[in-house]
Formats: C-alpha cells, structure tokens, sequence
C-alpha cells in the first residue's frame, strides 16, 4: 500500500478523492445553502486537507530525504531535504489549521503558490538543463506544482466574490462562527 502512496501524484489523487467525498457529504447535508456557502465548505476541506498533505510532507522529507533525493533525481546526503521539510511543515500547519481559520486561507494561498511555482520552477530548469526526467521531477509533481495553486486561487476568487452577491443566504461568517454567541453563563443566585 506503501508503495503505492509513494508514487509521485498518487498521495494527491487520495487527497483529490477525500476533499471531493468529504466536501460532497458536508455540502448535501447543509441546508440553507448558497454558493458561497458550497465554495467555502470545499476550500476549507481542500486548503485543510492539502495542509495535512503538508504535514505529510515534511515527514517524508525530514525521515526518507535519501529516498526522496533519488526519486527526483538529485543527489543524495544534502540538508536541502531538511530545508524543504521545514517549508512543507510551515505551509502545511498554516494550511492544516484552514480547518477552522478562515484568516489562514489567504497566507496559506500565497506561501503554498510561491513554494509551488518556485519548486516546479526548479524541476523545469532541472529537465532543460541536466535532462532530468526521473519521476519525482518530470511526472505529476512537476504538472501538480502549478495545478493545485491555480485551482486553489479560483476557488478562493469565486467564494470571494459570491460572498458579494447579493442573495439572503450569502453568510458572511464562516463555518467556524456557527456556534452560537451566548453570553456567559451568570454564577447561581445572581439576579438576572
């Protein structure tokens, strides 16, 4: 099984199929729904999601970094691995905690673009200049790269702006504010 989730774009398809399932399942069971609604029950399980993916990340380049070196192609015994951990491990928090910010939507949209594009940058340059097809810098991860931040920004861009169309069921708070405002319990035998 393993092996198989170590496969370059095989961990991101899994993260694919359980944001769909999970958004899907969360969207049909809310009621009172909007557009704007939808969109952000489906960023907030994708910037969730692929946050933990980030998570996953820096474990894999923290603990197998030799491992990963060879499937990208590049020289093993270098503490860029590490140096690369601790983005994803950045990165992945920020985005791991878009489960209940919606605050940390937007730094996280910005540092996983710059870390993304740069990265498929590098792999880019790497085919071009040394001829470096190995799967781990020419395959999936190479197109995901770019993917991903692109459909992230036009799923933030399109809840943005449907937060702005005018419709009484557009909620202008997030999930995380659905809990109800009381005010504090009073100690017993206070007078109301």
């Amino acid at each position: 099984m393993f092996e198989v989730l170590s496969t370059p774009g095989a961990s991101t398809l899994l993260a694919v199929a359980v944001i769909v399932i999970f958004a899907a399942v969360t969207i049909a069971r809310t009621q009172n729904r909007s557009r704007a609604m939808d969109l952000e029950i489906i960023l907030m399980y994708s910037i969730g999601i692929i946050g933990f993916t980030g998570l996953t990340s820096f474990v894999v380049h923290a603990f197998f970094g030799e491992a990963v070196a060879e499937s990208i192609g590049w020289p093993t015994g270098s503490l860029f691995q590490l140096e690369v951990a601790g983005a994803n491990l950045a990165i992945g928090l920020i985005g791991f905690l878009g489960f209940w910010r919606r605050d940390f939507w937007l730094p996280f949209l910005v540092a996983k673009t710059v870390f993304s594009w740069t990265a498929g940058v590098a792999h880019i340059i790497d085919v071009v200049q040394r001829r470096n097809e190995a799967i781990g810098n020419a395959g999936p991860i190479l197109y995901l790269d770019f993917l991903i931040p692109l459909v992230l920004w036009g799923l933030y861009l399109g809840y943005r702006r449907a937060l702005n169309e005018p419709s009484a069921t557009v909620r202008v708070q997030p999930l995380a504010d659905r809990i109800s405002r009381r005010s504090p319990a009073k100690p017993s035998g206070e007078a109301e």
